[in-house]
């Protein structure tokens, strides 16, 4: 890595400072960008993919006109969006439905959330050409 020598610039010892520490961060994570490695293994090294998956996941479905949406409820509703996504939907109903058989302590049986279909409703597909 070549290194700069900003004592024959004229930069504020500030910038210079600023400089150090950014230079210092990435020195130590150099190890960390092989993407001449990644990219002959046809592995992405940008965020697109991941924006793209974010917006389909959350976007599509929390950022519609007019709604609003308090953070316990949109966590609820996206974590049930990644488990049909990822294929999880019969694992996460055997879950909720095992759980909603639970008893305390006692015997009796504890009030939990239930499922109310054992299939998702089917999500949305954009872009899918007919």
């Amino acid at each position: 890595m070549a290194v700069l020598n900003l004592n024959k610039l004229r930069v504020s010892a500030r910038s210079q400072k600023r400089f150090e520490a950014v230079s210092g961060y990435l020195s130590k994570r150099l190890p960390l960008m092989k993407y001449d490695e990644l990219r002959k293994q046809d592995l992405d090294v940008s965020t697109g993919a991941m924006e793209g998956a974010v917006r389909h996941v959350i976007g599509e479905r929390f950022d519609s006109s007019g709604m609003r949406w308090i953070t316990e409820r949109a966590e609820a509703l996206l974590q049930l969006r990644c488990s049909e996504i990822n294929g999880d939907w019969e694992a996460f109903v055997a879950f909720a439905s095992q759980r909603a058989l639970e008893t305390d302590g006692d015997g009796e049986i504890e009030e939990h959330a239930r499922v109310l279909t054992k299939t998702p409703s089917p999500l949305p597909t954009f872009g899918v050409a007919a």
